[in-house]
């Protein structure tokens, strides 16, 4: 009878802990929740960080004081509220400068991310860097460098005992394709050229503007 009574008394003990924790577990989510609350609803009102942290924190402490004493613990006393409410101030210290360096670091994090974003696209798609200047080597003689050499030319046709350039023309997809077909008797004539004679980032210039100075055929 004795050890059946033990037995009982241990599982009221642990039926007990078991139903204080869950019901401080709640205490603590709810506390949570009108922690956050009167934070946001204090913040829109007067837009300060330490006054509103301060307002959400007292309103929360004293909900989860009252509701641990007299639901979870079941006690008359107050005894425990200084120590409660000093350590809740230490807490709320540690918590506010926590919360004003956070939003500093989040703040000056995403300065730093849009300027260097912004950096980024400029560098890439404006900037214009000129790496090297490249010579013009081209000359009114790249035609051809035979006096006598005869040219046959219109504006998809073009010969020269060197050169042969026919263009055709295609409809496709609702776009105009042009597809150049050239002979060349020597790979010499195959020439390149590059916008304002410049090798380099973001440098550009109209395609016919770059074939009538360096005298091109196409």
């Amino acid at each position: 009878m004795v050890e059946d009574h033990k037995e009982a008394e241990e599982d009221k003990k642990k039926n007990k802990r078991v139903i204080e924790f869950s019901l401080y577990s709640f205490s603590s989510f709810t506390s949570f929740i009108i922690d956050y609350l009167c934070y946001l609803i204090t913040f829109l009102l007067f837009n300060n960080i330490i006054l509103s942290n301060t307002i959400s924190r007292l309103i929360s402490s004293i909900y989860n004081y009252l509701f641990n004493k007299n639901i979870v613990f079941k006690s008359n006393k107050y005894k425990s509220l200084f120590k409660y409410y000093l350590l809740a101030i230490i807490i709320l210290i540690i918590n506010t400068i926590l919360l004003e360096l956070l939003i500093k670091f989040i703040i000056i994090y995403l300065v730093f991310i849009i300027s260097f974003s912004i950096y980024i696209l400029y560098d890439t798609f404006l900037n214009t860097k000129v790496y090297q200047v490249v010579e013009n080597t081209y000359n009114n003689q790249t035609i051809s460098n035979n006096t006598n050499n005869k040219i046959e030319s219109n504006d998809n046709y073009y010969k020269d005992s060197n050169i042969e350039i026919n263009i055709k023309e295609y409809d496709e997809f609702n776009t105009k394709i042009y597809v150049a077909d050239i002979k060349l008797n020597n790979s010499s004539y195959l020439k390149t050229a590059f916008a304002n004679s410049s090798y380099g980032k973001n440098i550009t210039n109209y395609t016919s503007t770059i074939s009538t100075r360096v005298n091109a055929i196409v």
